[in-house]
This record gives structure tokens, sequence and C-alpha cells, in this order.
């Protein structure tokens, strides 16, 4: 299997590179969510069927082989809903869109509502997915999929509204789920003081890097939680800045990393482990699809005749090679010599006569997964007749003299007759 990279070219890696960062927005795409660990359980099973592959494990070869066939079947059933959610997310940003103003404009409208909720002391807890996905840390919630506005999010929190008790959930520049209950934080260092909606807050960023903002509906203050800690008693501008920095913690140092040259070096150390995650299962694609590509390869396969009957003789011209192209995977193309690969025709019980032998590829002893897709001949007549026999006596002839001063003594062959064996040419 690690043969493919002998002959591998600059388009072969460049196209890995693509798959990559495909795969790597793909994974951002549906970070947090349970298709995470199906998407790690499939490039486990095509890690082992790179394995099985190496290892000559043909039965677990065979098994996996055939999973894999339908394995674009498989990941639309097994991921349909998060296909869906990705599309739609694509459609409203596109993989390379530009989205430091929608950044921005969600800040700006964060920080009006939670000012504006302060001011009129009703409590509320925002919760902030960044990198770490939260949704198997949420419990119960309504899925409301909209964007971020002030009006919304004050008409959310309102206690008149169904859904104020509990997380609001921000996720991908989206608000997702409201109504969401978050686990409460059972570190001891956290100050009695605080309430539920704090003791959430904190308990979810102890999680995950998610951050949470909390409004409190008795003294109306503002604070910010994350990393299991808390900042508390912010007001509008102090609420942004330290949000901006929550949202893009490289925004306060990006101007000195391009005027450094450190932008292409924080552009590969950032989601490090993500990048690795995708160019591995890029590189096990690949690998399998490379594998599996059909190719078409050309030999002179020599023709053996077997078990010719006692008292008979081939007595017409048959050729000693063919010209065979196959067809099949890489892999087992590669796998194959041509020293392995012969047409055997066997003449056991046949008769004197002209025979046709049809069908050639039949008698190809190729290995499976491998197809004949030309032979030439395809076929051979062959014509056995029977043996016959005669005793000639050896005849000397002479040509020439000897040389000056030698003479002819006696002339005897030994044996003075010989056994023919042929048969009779038409």
């Amino acid at each position: 299997m690690l043969d493919v990279f002998t002959n591998i070219r600059l388009l072969d890696l460049i196209d890995i590179g693509i798959v990559a960062f495909i795969i790597y927005r793909i994974i951002l795409l549906i970070k947090g969510t349970r298709a995470v660990q199906m998407l790690l359980g499939l490039a486990v099973i095509l890690a082992v069927y790179m394995a099985s592959r190496v290892g000559d494990l043909h039965t677990l070869n065979w098994f996996l082989s055939n999973f894999l066939s339908s394995i674009i079947l498989v990941i639309v059933v097994i991921f349909q809903n998060d296909i869906r959610r990705a599309l739609m997310h694509v459609g409203r940003n596109p993989f390379l869109a530009n989205t430091s103003r929608d950044e921005s404009e969600i800040i700006d409208e964060l920080v009006k509502a939670c000012v504006a909720l302060g001011n009129r002391k009703i409590g509320a807890l925002i919760a902030i997915e960044r990198e770490t996905g939260i949704n198997d840390i949420l419990e119960s919630g309504t899925q409301i999929d909209a964007r971020v506005s002030c009006e919304l999010i004050r008409s959310i929190f309102m206690p008149s509204s169904p859904i104020h008790d509990g997380a609001l959930v921000l996720q991908q520049g989206r608000l997702t789920m409201a109504g969401c209950f978050l686990p409460l934080s059972q570190g001891s260092d956290v100050t009695k003081e605080l309430g539920t909606r704090h003791r959430a807050a904190i308990g979810l960023t102890e999680l995950a890097d998610a951050v949470a903002i909390i409004v409190s509906e008795e003294t109306g203050k503002i604070s910010v939680a994350v990393n299991g800690g808390m900042t508390r008693n912010l007001d509008a501008a102090s609420l942004k800045r330290s949000w901006a920095v929550c949202w893009n913690p490289a925004s306060e140092t990006q101007e000195e990393e391009k005027e450094g040259g450190c932008l292409m070096f924080r552009l590969v150390t950032e989601n490090w482990s993500l990048k690795l995650i995708s160019l591995v299962f890029a590189l096990l694609l690949w690998m399998f699809i490379m594998g599996e590509r059909q190719l078409e390869v050309g030999y002179l396969v020599p023709l053996e005749l077997q078990n010719i009957p006692k008292g008979l003789m081939v007595a017409n011209e048959v050729p000693s090679q063919v010209d065979v192209r196959v067809s099949g995977p890489r892999t087992l193309l590669m796998k194959v010599s041509p020293n392995d690969i012969s047409i055997i025709v066997d003449l056991n019980d046949l008769r004197p006569g002209l025979t046709t032998f049809k069908r050639l590829e039949e008698r190809l002893n190729l290995p499976s997964g491998l197809r004949v897709t030309r032979l030439s001949p395809s076929f051979i007549d062959l014509k056995l007749e029977r043996i016959k026999q005669k005793q000639v006596p050896v005849k000397i002839t002479l040509e020439g003299e000897p040389l000056p001063g030698y003479q002819i003594g006696r002339i005897m062959a030994v044996p003075d007759q010989v056994l023919l064996r042929a048969v009779r040419l038409n």
C-alpha cells in the first residue's frame, strides 16, 4: 500500500491539501456534535482497511472494501442533519468569506442587549461557543436558529417569555437554542453570593472553552465567565473590550503579528490539532482512492502445455507467449510479478485431431480482483497426432580432404542406427 508514494506528484500534494482544507472546514462546522465521534469512527475504519491491505488480511480487507464501496451513501445517511445544517451555513457564510464585519456586528448586538437588560434588571445568561463544541453539555432547550439581534435577545429574556428561563446559546455567529440548562459549578472556591445563573456560567466554562455572559436580575450588573473564572461589574465599554478578546484571542496582537511577519505562523498553529487530523484523514482518503484506482497493465504471458497424452505429439505450430492486458486496483497490480503469471492448457484425455481452446483468460492464474481486458491471441488451435517410430541406419558422408601426411582409416558410426519419433504433417 505504501508504494503509492513512490510516484507521488506535485498535483497529488495539492489535491491532498485541498481535501484537507475542506475536511478541516467541515470539522469546524460539525464541531461539538456527535457527528465528530462518528467521523473519527469512519477514520479508524479507513485506517484499519489500509492496515488490512498492507498485512494481506484478505477476509478483513474484503469486508471493509465492500463497506467502504458505499461510503458516500453511509455518510449521507449518518450525517444527514449535519449536512443540512452545514449547507445552510455555507449558504450564509462561504468557506472563504471574511467574517470580521459579522463578528463586530454580533459583539455590538450582544453588548446593547446586555446593557438594556441590565438597566431593567432582567436576568440573562448567554453561552457562546468557541473552539470546543458544547452541544453534548447542554440539557434540553428550544431550537431557534436566528440572527443575533438586540431585540430578539431582549424578547427571549423577558419574564413573560416561555423560554426566558435557562441559557441562550450562540454558535458560529447564530442564536441556535434558548432555555438550555447548564451544569452547575461544583468548585468550592465559588463565592456563595453568586446565584444559579453565575454558577451555571462557571460550570460551563469549566467543561469547555466557551464564554458566558451573565446579567444579574437583582443588581443588573453584567459579568463574563471564561476558563472557570469570572469578571464582574462590567460596563458597556469593558464588556465589549473583554468580549472582543474572548471572541478572537489574537485580536490584541494581530497587527503586531502582521508587522512582524508572524501571521503565517499563527495560521498554521491555530487549531493545529484539528488541522493535523484533517491532513491525516485526507492522506488516508488519498491512499484509499489511489489504491482503488483502476489501472491497465500489459504482460507477455508464457503458454504452457501440460499432460500431453502418451503416444501423441503436437503436430502444429503453437505460440509460446500470449499478450495479455490486465486491469484492476493499483495496489493489486503492484503485487503481481510477471513471473507468477502463466496460461496453462491441460491436454489430458485428448485424442488425435484438431482441438480449439477458447476463452484463454479462464486459464490465466490471476489474483482475485483483477480482470483481463484483452488477449492476443484469444484462442489457439492445437493438433495432436500419433507418434510414429522408425529405425534409421546412420550413414556417414565425408567432405573435403585430410591434411597432408594423413589418410582416412576405418569409418564407423556408433550407434549404427537411431530411432526416430515423428508425426505425419499434412
